[in-house]
């Protein structure tokens, strides 16, 4: 547990910047509203912690203990949060546009309505998170980022790259996969009713090995990838 009084929180925060706050010991500490934009709070300890609102944008939090942190509409655009730990973590409504989130363990995290645009996450851990109604568009979740029994009912994943990774068991109701790389990816089991799949990547229906998409699954969806264009009659006419 931090020792440090709000009186010595405050004097930190207000140190010159950007901020050197790397090991830091900040768990169960209220950081509300702190402003630590571009800090350096690689290996710190913030289980526990309130960052609610919090402003983090471009700070480099690589391998730091964020789990248990309440993160409430808290700004990580550009941050570093690789290989952190964030399981049952709170970041409804957060902003992750363009993190980096490789290796990094969101697992049970609520990411409610949060934005993680441009996202990178390899090897990202999201199993059983709520992203319902979240903004993956164009986010990089490919070599094995796992999101067994995740929720992602309502989310935009448009343009999102998936190769190879594991949505097996997820709720994806409704959800935005326009564009998406599906190839390798491991649906198995997974609730696409009501998905958008037009002009996804590794999704070739009839064929559905390359996803383990069954037939019931892509009979449940609300657009299918656009078929190739028919040729015109008279290139048939010429090949025969």
């Amino acid at each position: 547990m931090s020792d440090f009084t709000q009186k010595d929180l405050y004097d930190l925060l207000n140190r010159n910047r950007p901020l050197w706050l790397y090991g830091i010991d900040l768990s169960n500490a209220d950081l509300t509203f702190a402003f630590l934009q571009d800090a350096v709070l690689a290996a710190s300890k913030l289980t526990g912690a309130t960052l609610n609102h919090a402003n983090l944008n471009g700070a480099n939090l690589e391998g730091s203990d964020l789990t248990g942190a309440k993160m409430f509409v808290t700004q990580f655009a550009g941050a570093d949060l690789s290989g952190a730990q964030m399981k049952g973590g709170n970041l409804i409504s957060s902003v992750l546009t363009n993190a980096n989130l490789s290796g990094a363990d969101l697992s049970s995290t609520k990411l409610e309505g949060a934005s993680l645009k441009g996202v990178r996450g390899y090897g990202v851990l999201l199993l059983a998170a709520d992203l319902s109604g979240a903004d993956l568009t164009n986010a990089d979740l490919r070599q094995g980022a796992n999101l067994q029994n995740a929720i992602l009912n309502g989310a935009n994943l448009s343009g999102v790259n998936l190769q190879g990774a594991d949505l097996s068991n997820a709720l994806l109701l409704n959800a935005n996969l326009s564009g998406a790389d599906l190839t390798n990816t491991n649906l198995k089991g997974a609730n696409l009713t009501g998905a958008n799949l037009a002009n996804a990547k590794g999704v070739d229906a009839p064929s559905t090995t390359p996803t383990s998409i069954t037939h019931a699954q892509l009979a449940s969806v609300r657009q299918l990838p656009s078929s190739p264009p028919s040729p015109p009659i008279g290139e048939l006419a010429q090949k025969v």
